[in-house]
């Protein structure tokens, strides 16, 4: 029977994210007039830091637990990430009769993970609103609540592939890692894959929107519907390139994507009473578009490479020009003019590039319900859903090819 090797592992980690903030407030009011502004700054550090070693093909004296103990080489590893930002921010919020009201911000942020030159990346973002309720109260009673609201607004992006992170050492790239095992006397080193644009920067993503908010018979009944628009331009993204030039892929400025939808939302309260309540809000999003408008002009690339993909056989998940974000390809039925090809054998032609369409919804939406009992005690019932949208199942392709499937 076999017989347990051993394994010992010890490992040091530090993490740590501060984020602070200082700010100066100024609330005036003259007349009908109300003015609120405030002033500051926001300082961040993200810190991590990890060490940790392991032995490998187990313990050369069992039960002794050290790194040392290790029958082959032990592995080592050392991580470490810092990146910051720094940024400026300028807010005002002016208002008449509690009727209009205007928002103003300026944001100006200075990131670690860029250049030096060109660390900068400024935002903006304004919003008018007007809450007409009380207005029309006498004559349309049967409205308790409604407001118009619009804004436009940019959200600064620096680096980082993910929402928590800023792209720490992704410029200025080529960065050679040491293993920790040598070749003979030589050290083994790799290479960076990545190409970095010495010119990349950040970047913002822009949206606007447009809605109106109502609510009636005492708020028993609320509706409200927001259009919205958004833009993303020359965002830094890493394009595949030609292996023949020494790398794998080009950090740099590309593209456009543009996007709209419309969202509903509808609420109410059926059922109020002393004991017992019922509140329920219905939402519907349409994805009117969500578009590759291009991709990189300037180095002649209209599709990138796959950027998804959990098995060879399944299919990947690219982002072509001129159509909708995500699309999915992969293995299928090679057909001519719709009809399937079959080879000398009578077996179906593989064709590795078949389209199936979009990973993103046509419409999203959801239904809750709050049930409030004896005053302290609450039931949710919730449901979402989606229509439109493509996915590839991995325990689909295991099923079929274990012929577990009803396929």
């Amino acid at each position: 029977s076999p017989e347990a090797k051993g394994y010992y592992k010890t490992e040091q980690t530090y993490y740590d994210r501060t984020n602070m903030e200082l700010f100066a407030n100024y609330t005036k009011k003259i007349k009908d007039f109300t003015i609120d502004a405030n002033v500051g700054t926001d300082f961040f550090d993200h810190s991590y830091i990890t060490n940790s070693a392991n032995t490998n093909n187990g313990l050369s004296i069992p039960d002794l637990y050290t790194i040392s103990n290790s029958v082959d080489q032990a592995t080592y590893v050392n991580d470490r990430i810092s990146e910051k930002y720094r940024a400026l921010i300028g807010k005002g919020t002016f208002g008449y009769k509690n009727i209009l009201f205007a928002d103003v911000t300026v944001r100006n942020d200075w990131y670690s993970t860029l250049p030096k030159k060109s660390n900068s990346v400024m935002s903006k973002s304004a919003g008018l609103s007007f809450v007409f309720g009380d207005l029309i109260s006498k004559t349309l009673p049967w409205i308790s609540y409604g407001k118009l609201r619009g804004s436009w607004g940019e959200i600064p992006k620096a680096l980082g592939t993910s929402n928590e992170t800023f792209g720490a050492y992704r410029y200025p790239g080529s960065a050679f890692s040491l293993g920790q095992y040598k070749w003979g006397s030589n050290f083994l080193m790799s290479a960076a894959n990545t190409l970095v644009d010495p010119n990349i920067t950040g970047s913002v993503v822009t949206q606007a929107e447009a809605g109106l908010d109502l609510s009636f018979l005492n708020d028993r009944i609320g509706f409200s519907a927001t259009y919205w628009e958004g833009t993303e331009k020359n965002f830094p993204y890493a394009l595949s390139v030609n292996g023949a030039s020494g790398y794998t892929s080009l950090l740099t400025n590309i593209g456009e994507i543009s996007k709209k939808g419309l969202d509903i939302q509808l609420n109410g309260r059926p059922i109020v009473s002393r004991d017992f309540s019922w509140k329920i809000t219905g939402t519907i999003s349409k994805l009117i578009a969500n578009d590759i408008v291009s991709l990189s002009p300037k180095y002649g690339i209209t599709q990138t490479a796959s950027v998804q993909s959990v098995w060879s056989t399944m299919p990947y998940l690219v982002h072509t020009e001129g159509k909708r974000w995500g699309q999915l390809y992969g293995n299928g039925i090679k057909r001519i003019n719709g009809q399937p090809v079959l080879d000398a054998n009578g077996f179906y032609v593989n064709d590795p590039k078949v389209y199936f369409g979009s990973v993103l919804p046509d419409y999203t939406g959801g239904l809750q319900n709050s049930f409030t009992f004896l005053k302290d005690f609450t039931l949710n019932v919730n449901m979402d859903f989606q229509i439109g949208g493509k996915f590839a199942s991995l325990s689909n392709m295991w099923g079929s090819f274990s012929g577990l499937t009803a396929q």
